[in-house]
């Protein structure tokens, strides 16, 4: 159910319990590095304290915090589900004979794609957990999430010099992690991408024109107007975006939203660590700022409906408004047409990550490889860098919005919690507003 608290009708208690199976595989050149599993269990109890905020206990282990006695009936019910649930993140677990069979194909087929190959790592993850939440008025819920992921680096050589390149396969379950990486030969295209770094370009310093290729464009979007748009930095007023409903952000092509009901996504689920249905919200649309995200607390605080994006990593740590699948809605240019009118720019073919601060706006965004544009079309490699920017020019010099769509899946890190989250997107052009500097990997 959508939250229906009156609004500014402040917290309720909840009880949050989380059961959490990791699992990790790493093979490093030819040897296994790692190959572990562990699980965690625990229930944390927060409810309104008599001098305003919230206490919040936390129990590891099978036990349920000392609870009111007005919450009895409501952790007995908790206990039994949390029960009923136990055994969800030990089914269909990954094997890890099968977790290292994968990894030692892999390292091969890198090793075969590229004689200059001279290291090779992959990593397999496996994370699982069933959560339970509990409320005043609202029937116990749970809910069981798995991800796999799949991390493969390489490096190459030739003539003293050495270049790395890292590749993400990501999926809900491990069949899928299997046919995806039969299907797109991870290991081949990582060698290939190192070995292709050896004679790359440094990335050009100066403020340029930059198109930003499929899932490259996604990661931009995450970070120039998703994190600013989370509901406990707008009420700290810590976002630029913060009083700013109903602004003209970016060009009226530009449609962004987050959706956690996605099948199959990693930031997918039906109902969020509060308890609350998870709510597609549109943060931009046709280039305004249209919503934001939002947990109980920030809603409250707000003024405004909780969205069903309170997320926590597990018991130990509090629900933070968080972004699960972020999507960009596809525009109407071909994607060479982006590239038609630019004389001298850069394609960004691969990212690393990026950063920005709510506050200010300034933002990073790590470049792993690209190509420059020259004359409308895309020459020749280039080499990892930095592309720096504000959120408000930024999205002020989109000037483009292709019709191809691209997903990746990754993690997001807030307060030192990791949480998996997805993009979606269409390449996007940024005709001004981003500075790049050049360095090598």
């Amino acid at each position: 159910m959508i939250d229906q608290r009156p609004v500014g009708a402040g917290p309720e208690p909840e009880l949050y319990t989380s059961a959490t199976r990791r699992f990790a595989a790493a093979l490093v050149q030819d040897g296994i590095d790692e190959l572990s599993a562990a699980t965690d269990r625990g229930t944390a109890l927060r409810y309104p304290s008599e001098r305003g905020g919230q206490r919040h206990e936390v129990v590891t282990g099978n036990r349920l915090p000392a609870v009111p006695p007005e919450f009895r009936d409501l952790a007995a019910g908790h206990q039994e589900l949390v029960e009923a649930g136990a055994d969800a993140i030990h089914e269909g677990a990954v094997a890890p004979a099968a977790a290292v069979d994968l990894a030692v194909r892999i390292r091969d087929s890198a090793r075969r794609a590229c004689a200059d190959i001279g290291f090779v790592q992959v990593r397999v993850e496996e994370f699982a957990q069933h959560m339970t939440v509990s409320r005043p008025g609202l029937s116990p819920r749970g809910e069981t999430r798995r991800w796999v992921r799949l991390v493969v680096r390489t490096t190459a050589g030739r003539d003293g010099v050495t270049r790395t390149a890292s590749l993400l396969a990501a999926a809900p379950d491990w069949d899928e992690l299997v046919r995806g990486a039969e299907q797109r030969c991870p290991g081949r295209r990582a060698a290939e991408a190192a070995t292709g770094l050896l004679t790359a370009h440094p990335l050009p310093d100066g403020e340029l024109p930059v198109v930003f290729a499929g899932a490259t464009a996604a990661t931009f979007v995450h970070e120039v107007c998703g994190h600013v748009l989370e509901g406990d930095l707008l009420a700290d007023r810590r976002s630029l975006l913060a009083g700013l409903a109903g602004a003209e952000l970016a060009t009226g092509a530009l449609t962004v939203s987050d959706d956690p009901r996605i099948a199959g996504r990693w930031g997918s689920y039906t109902v969020d660590d509060e308890g609350s249905e998870a709510v597609a919200v549109t943060l931009i649309e046709a280039g305004r700022l249209a919503g934001q995200i939002t947990c109980r607390a920030s809603a409250d605080r707000l003024g405004v409906r909780a969205t069903g994006h309170g997320r926590r990593a597990d018991y130990q740590r509090p629900p933070l408004p968080r972004l699960t699948n972020t999507v960009v809605q596809a525009g109407p240019e071909r994607p060479d047409a982006l590239l038609s009118g630019i004389g001298h720019g850069v394609l960004v073919t691969e990212v690393a990550g990026g950063h920005v601060n709510p506050m200010t706006g300034d933002f990073t965004v790590q470049v792993a490889a690209a190509r420059a544009i020259r004359a409308g079309r895309p020459a020749e490699t280039l080499g990892a860098g930095v592309i720096r920017g504000n959120v408000r020019t930024a999205l002020a010099g989109i000037g483009a919005v292709a019709d191809d769509v691209a997903v990746v899946d990754s993690v997001c890190v807030k307060r030192g919690q990791r949480m998996p989250v997805s993009f979606s997107s269409p390449s996007l052009l940024v005709e001004q507003g981003l500075q790049l500097s050049g360095g090598r990997p």
